[in-house]
């Protein structure tokens, strides 16, 4: 019995290949989408990668440049506080309050800017990425490939 062989008479051949072609060609549109949207999301990794690797490069400068700043004395956040602690007191409450009020120091605070020195660090430079060369065709070309050999079968069907 395994040797028995069926045949079943299809109507109209050329239009059911010519359907079946049309729905092959929109699953290769569909896989081509598909490998793009991967090509761009591993692009998207690669750059957020690049900017954690500058977050990092600036917070590590602004911890240094804060390092390097002189810090205030602590009667001057005492006198900051207590201004605008008093300027808040005597504020109407329908007036609207500002948002930074003005702060007068009547001592002098002394910099070192002049003094000591500063030696800059160069900023390494980044290297370039090499691009690897594909030595099989990737999968969005065997799509393309594909793609247009059943455009040519559609074709050919009329």
């Amino acid at each position: 019995m395994a040797d028995q062989k069926y045949f079943v008479q299809v109507e109209n051949p050329s239009e059911m290949r010519r359907n079946l072609l049309e729905t092959s060609r929109s699953v290769i549109f569909s896989l081509q989408k598909f490998e793009n949207f991967k090509e761009t999301r591993s692009e998207k990794q690669k750059e957020m990668q690049k900017l954690k690797i500058v977050i990092s490069e600036i917070s590590d400068l602004m911890s240094r440049l804060r390092k390097m700043l002189p810090t205030p004395p602590a009667s001057y956040k005492q006198q900051a506080k207590r201004a605008h602690a008093e300027k808040e007191k005597h504020s109407h409450p329908h007036m609207i309050k500002e948002k930074f009020p003005e702060v007068h120091v009547s001592k002098k605070i002394e910099t070192n800017f002049g003094e000591g020195s500063f030696e800059e660090e160069p900023i390494p430079e980044e290297k370039p990425v090499p691009k690897a060369t594909p030595k099989k065709p990737s999968d969005l070309e065997e799509l393309n490939d594909a793609l247009k050999e059943i455009e040519s079968k559609i074709s050919r069907l009329g």
